[in-house]
């Protein structure tokens, strides 16, 4: 009853053929990086914001603290924060404008953090009052640009039959040719269909 594709097993070594059926764990992978790559932006873009004023003319002060290590103190509150909001699960990346939304909302929480902290100290650890606002906005910046790194890289493995999910259709009628048609045209879905199951079989 069932009709295989010819490209169900995937072809071009043992390599090849390792990462092609190994989906679940590639695409676990791909989210966690996602974790480190937000950091690292999100250092980045405060960092930038430190210098923006100087480097526009306007006035700035010397930081009377040190602020890498405030930075790693509440890192993991704001990594928190990016968890509950779903920019760690598949349903919240799997569309880039669902994603850009929640990086959006999300990337304040690095800034409030960092501000909180800040008032509870004497002197500060920013170079001017400019640097939370700067640093938010170049937050949302570099995340978004981090994250599309990612999925690039990842898409660039489904394009090619790595870490893909196999699916199997079920059903003959024009919504089932067009779910075929969609996934093996559009192979940037992480998914490839192995094969189609008539459901007139089932009967």
């Amino acid at each position: 009853a069932g009709h295989p594709k010819g490209d169900a097993r995937a072809t071009g070594g043992r390599w090849t053929s390792w990462w092609s059926t190994r989906g679940e764990t590639i695409e676990l992978f791909f989210y966690t990086v996602l974790v480190p790559v937000d950091l690292l932006a999100v250092f980045a873009a405060f960092a930038t914001a430190m210098q923006i004023p100087g480097w526009m003319g306007a006035k700035v002060t010397e930081p009377t603290w040190p602020f890498l290590p405030v930075f790693l103190v509440v890192s993991p509150l704001w990594v928190a924060i990016f968890a509950m909001v779903g920019l760690y699960t598949e349903a919240g990346v799997r569309s880039r404008l669902t994603e850009a939304s929640k990086i959006f909302v999300a990337a304040a929480a690095p800034a409030m953090l960092l501000s909180g902290v800040d008032t509870l100290h004497t002197g500060s650890m920013f170079t001017s009052e400019q640097v939370p606002v700067l640093g938010y906005l170049l937050s949302f910046l570099f995340v978004l640009v981090g994250r599309n790194a990612v999925h690039g890289l990842q898409h660039a493995l489904f394009a090619r039959d790595l870490g893909v999910h196999r699916a199997l259709v079920i059903g003959s009628g024009p919504v089932a040719q067009h779910i075929v048609r969609t996934l093996t045209m559009n192979r940037r879905t992480g998914y490839r269909v192995v094969g189609v199951l008539d459901d007139a079989g089932l009967d």
